[in-house]
Formats: structure tokens, C-alpha cells, sequence
């Protein structure tokens, strides 16, 4: 089965759906996985964007589709890939990770948060359990030697 999971931006009504792949894996991208795949895009969307809920939605969705995209061979051979990702205004009960991005504070942070059991008969955030907050690094100019 796969691993499902919500991404919500706090603040903004949508939320992203990520029907696969939604284990937390590693911040640093050492482990693969939904961290691994939104801080680095947070760091840089924060420092050229700042805190636009609006934005940061539309553009969030737009990077994890394009990481989900099928390259030419896999989509000839499986049709395009239009089940990886949705837009939500509720969550369904059936994800096993919620992600909270909180863009309220200087500091921005990720709450990784697993499903409780109650999660099936009740799709609320009061039955999902904080497992780690990660704080979004500052974003850190890169000089390329030349």
C-alpha cells in the first residue's frame, strides 16, 4: 500500500495531497522522502518569496509534481503520472503522515506528524501524534569557483 500523506501550508485553506511516497525521510536528503523533497525548495522559496501562503501552495505542488514527472519511456510505457499528487480542502483519513508547514514566525518549521488509528473514523488533526519539528534553514548564497 502505498504511503499517503497531506502537506498543509498553515494558513492557507488547500492542501496537498501526495498519494505515494509520503514517509518523512531525512531533511538533510540523506533519506528520500517528503522532507528530503520540500526543505530545500522551503529555503529558497523563503528567501526569494517570503511568507506567501498563496504562492507557496501553487508552487509547492508544482515542484513535487515535477519530481513525480515520468520521464519519455516510462510514460510511453505507462501513460502520464496524474495520480502522485491533488489539491485538498480536507484530509481523508487514510494518509499516514500530516505535514504542517508554519510560515508564521521568523522561523520557519515543518511539523511531521503520524496518524493515530482514530485518523480512519476521524479525519482531524487532533488525531495525528507530533513525531519531529524541523526547522527550515536560512537560505545560503553559493559562490561557484571560476
Amino acid at each position: 500500500m502505498s504511503t499517503r500523506s497531506h502537506i498543509i501550508i498553515k494558513g492557507a485553506k488547500p492542501m496537498i495531497y501526495r498519494h505515494c511516497d509520503g514517509y518523512p525521510g531525512k531533511a538533510d536528503g540523506s533519506e528520500p522522502g517528503v522532507l528530503a523533497d520540500i526543505i530545500p525548495f522551503l529555503t529558497k522559496f523563503k528567501k526569494w518569496r517570503g511568507d506567501d501562503k498563496e504562492y507557496l501552495t501553487a508552487r509547492l505542488t508544482q515542484h513535487l509534481c515535477n519530481l513525480f514527472e515520468r520521464d519519455a519511456e516510462e510514460e510511453e510505457k505507462y501513460g502520464p503520472n496524474f495520480l502522485s499528487l491533488s489539491i485538498d480542502l480536507g484530509l481523508h483519513g487514510d494518509e499516514a503522515y500530516v505535514y504542517i508547514i508554519d510560515t508564521s514566525k521568523p522561523t520557519w518549521t515543518v511539523q511531521v506528524r503520524e496518524a493515530k488509528r482514530e485518523l480512519w473514523e476521524h479525519p482531524l488533526l487532533r488525531n495525528t501524534k507530533l513525531v519531529e519539528t524541523v526547522k527550515v534553514p536560512e537560505y545560503v548564497e553559493t559562490v561557484k569557483a571560476g
